[in-house]
């Protein structure tokens, strides 16, 4: 007799609860970009960069000098993906929503890899509604297309130390050469997974396969870096590796300064003694992380323990949900570990080596995705023992009919116990992020009033953006300073709020919101939602 086909079975295969688990994460992360009303800071850099790119002029930032800073692959996405849409903010939110679900993928994998589909589907489930995934998959940084590429690399590069296959080291090489060319960071891999392949060479005394596999990887990664470290020495007129530089975040750090403190805005938007700039852009472009470490080691050790401090203390909470701790604790170390058992927590853990690094320049939130979503994987494992633990709690007091009668009530119970805080504090997390659509609103009507190309003096960048100009920071700093500052940097306009003007920029308020008599060379020219605690004041520069 033939059995009919099992239908739950059929339709709940790995593969297609993985894909409903990336449309979950896609529809998490649109409703979370819908409620952005404007792109800030780093956002309006890339957008600025993938339009310049659509339009022949190359890597040139908001400011139109060419950008070493920040790197090329995201906004190199987001121009091809904005020809075509027309809207380049648009298309950046595409590409971060887009990518950020696709993280799932490798996070899957890995978790397969490690401990078995199901770890690997409950970890793709926490990394879907993760408050620190969500808020950077909505938003215009660079992170989400990192983190894909970057976990892809670390999940191929685990399968050319045990397969010690060519197309392993091809895959390998691909993946983290995009990851390198997204965030410079990615080089540490280089060093690991080499260091590991000589290491598992020396072990099993078979290398030719290895050393193919890993010879491959390298070439196809350097193919793909190679004209990028081009760039960088024809613009930087040296050979690095990256266009980042640590000397602003170490001097930040080893003040104790927070960013955007009012601490931090007096100390480094404060003038230079020539009124010519304002202090944070003449900290120095020259020192990479290896060189902080090598000459200041003094300096970066303490800086090292600020950071844990602050990290433990307060950023913690925002990198990743406390009440997951526990779980990653229990799925770490609920059963003893075999060499198999060993070799795989190691390597995961080898690969999260860099967020030590992080704590000798600043402890950003999102500087740590990578590794929480390392992480999810060992919380999975936690809440499978916990699954486990509750099905043998059934066993043990009931019945074996009503224990299975309750198994799949239970699963429900503590899949929504992990998953539902998190999905309640990724909302929380995007709606407290503050935004000042009057500063939009301030650019748009600017560009309506002056045209493009202005050069606009604010505290932050999206009102010279959405005006088409250039932005100029405004700095911590009296009356009289500022003018000279305005002159030399041939400013058109400053736009400020009425209340970060009094909170932020006290020595400057006094005159600019007294009577027109105290401010001849600033013409008040419109005000945004008079009236209101969002008033914004446009002021034209009269030289």
């Amino acid at each position: 007799m033939n059995k009919k086909p099992d239908n739950n079975k059929r339709l709940l295969t790995h593969g297609r609860i993985l894909l409903l688990l990336i449309l979950a994460a896609l529809v998490i992360r649109i409703l979370a970009a819908l409620a952005r009303p404007l792109i800030m800071l780093d956002e309006t850099a890339y957008a600025s960069i993938a339009e310049n790119l659509a339009n022949g002029k190359g890597l040139l930032d908001i400011t139109g000098q060419t950008s070493t800073y920040f790197s090329p692959l995201y906004p190199i996405i987001i121009a091809a993906l904005g020809t075509v849409v027309g809207d380049y903010v648009v298309a950046g939110y595409a590409v971060s929503i887009v990518f950020g679900s696709l993280i799932l993928i490798p996070v899957y994998l890995l978790g397969r890899e490690m401990s078995g589909a199901r770890v690997g589907l409950l970890a793709a489930a926490l990394l879907a509604v993760l408050p620190l995934a969500v808020d950077l998959g909505s938003t215009l940084y660079n992170e989400s297309v990192y983190v894909f590429f970057l976990l892809m690399a670390i999940f191929f590069g685990w399968n050319l130390l045990n397969q010690q296959r060519f197309k392993c080291g091809v895959y390998t090489g691909v993946s983290l050469g995009f990851a390198y060319l997204t965030n410079p960071g990615a080089v540490f891999y280089i060093v690991a997974i080499v260091a590991l392949a000589v290491a598992v060479a020396l072990r099993r005394r078979k290398w030719r396969r290895l050393a193919r596999a890993t010879a491959v990887f390298l070439i196809v990664f350097m193919v793909i870096a190679a004209p990028y470290i081009i760039f960088l020495h024809h613009e930087l007129g040296r050979w690095t590796y990256s266009g980042k530089y640590v000397d602003s975040n170490v001097y930040t750090s080893s003040k104790n300064l927070r960013l955007e403190s009012p601490d931090w805005e007096k100390d480094v938007l404060q003038l230079t003694d020539d009124n010519h700039e304002v202090k944070l852009l003449t900290l120095g472009n020259s020192t990479d992380l290896a060189g902080f470490l090598l000459k200041q080691p003094k300096a970066a050790a303490r800086v090292f323990v600020q950071q844990a401090f602050y990290l433990y203390s307060k950023a913690l909470p925002d990198i990743i949900p406390l009440w997951l701790l526990p779980l990653l604790g229990l799925g770490l170390f609920f059963r003893g570990w075999n060499r198999r058992r060993a070799a795989r927590v190691g390597y995961m853990a080898l690969m999260m080596t860099p967020l030590v690094l992080i704590l000798f320049m600043y402890a950003t939130p999102r500087f740590f995705i990578p590794f929480v979503a390392i992480a999810l994987i060992w919380v999975a494992e936690g809440w499978q023992r916990l699954e486990e633990w509750g099905r043998e709690t059934l066993t043990l007091n009931f019945s074996a009919g009503t224990a299975e009668r309750w198994r799949r009530p239970l699963m429900v119970f503590l899949a929504a116990t992990v998953l539902l805080p998190a999905l309640v504090f990724s909302a929380v997390t995007v709606a407290k992020r503050g935004y000042h659509p009057e500063l939009r609103e301030a650019g748009e009507w600017l560009k309506g009033y002056a045209g493009e190309d202005k050069h606009i003096m604010n505290r932050e960048s999206p009102s010279a953006y959405y005006a088409g100009g250039a932005p100029v920071f405004l700095p911590y700093a009296d009356y009289d300073r500022i003018n000279e500052y305005a002159r030399y940097k041939d400013i058109d306009y400053m736009v400020v709020t009425r209340q970060g003007l009094l909170a932020d920029r006290p020595e400057l308020a006094g005159q600019l919101l007294a009577d027109e008599n105290s401010h001849r060379e600033w013409k008040l020219v419109h005000t945004i939602r008079a009236g209101t605690p969002e008033e914004t004041l446009i002021f034209e520069f009269e030289r």
